[in-house]
């Protein structure tokens, strides 16, 4: 469980929230303060005030795998094997286990075939997915994701949606402007100007508040 209390950072001031395990999708317009809330409950920021708590630690304290809205942000390493293995080789896995994992989140994010491929010669898309390749390799308890459809093409997006769950962390954070993906979170996360409006169970907020909106995913109203 995430406890967020008087959090104050920027536009961000959210009194108290309490975030369930199992995936979240945070919605909202540009500018509330989805970017920076994903960045305070990864670690990577510290807040003003206020606290945030995962399972009563600290985010720093945790093994976290985040991905940048920007995909050049998101590499280190010049061939795409040697990308997703970082992970696991800073944390002195063996050879085998390294190899066995590559292979194996390789797959599931049907990337294999780019393993040979320099960085540089990815396009966008194929860098998110790298990038969401190497921050679930070494199963991270926590797994933060800022706006990966940016970048996808609706293959890649369905690949990403229908697999993230399946990465094996026990709190997955995603930012996206695709309503499709986040009706298939388990809890969705409405911020305006900063706090949150909005959260529950994405059926019942685009259903009860989010309707006549922009929000409500498109392929809802084609099938009413």
């Amino acid at each position: 469980m995430i406890e967020i209390k008087n959090l104050n950072h920027g536009i961000l001031n959210i009194d108290r929230a309490t975030v369930p395990e199992g995936i979240t999708a945070v919605i909202g317009r540009n500018g509330s303060g989805k970017s920076t809330l994903l960045k305070i409950i990864s670690g990577i920021k510290i807040p003003d005030s206020g606290s945030i708590s995962i399972e009563g630690k600290n985010p720093r304290e945790l093994d976290t795998g985040y991905v940048s809205e920007y995909p050049d942000d998101n590499s280190i390493f010049g061939v795409v094997y040697d990308e997703i293995a970082s992970s696991l080789r800073f944390k002195h896995a063996d050879c085998s286990e390294t190899e066995r994992r590559v292979k194996e989140i390789s797959y599931l994010f049907d990337i294999s075939h780019l393993l040979k491929r320099e960085m540089r010669t990815l396009s966008g898309g194929e860098k998110v997915m790298v990038a969401l390749a190497s921050a679930c390799a070494d199963n991270p308890s926590l797994l933060v994701i800022d706006e990966p459809d940016s970048h996808l093409d609706r293959g890649s997006a369905e690949v990403f949606s229908e697999n993230v769950l399946n990465t094996g962390s026990r709190h997955i954070i995603v930012c996206t402007h695709n309503m499709e993906t986040a009706s298939k979170a388990g809890n969705l996360i409405f911020l305006e100007s900063g706090r949150i409006k909005y959260q529950g169970a994405p059926g019942e907020i685009f259903e009860k508040y989010l309707k006549s909106t922009c929000f409500y995913p498109p392929l809802w109203r084609i099938l009413k």
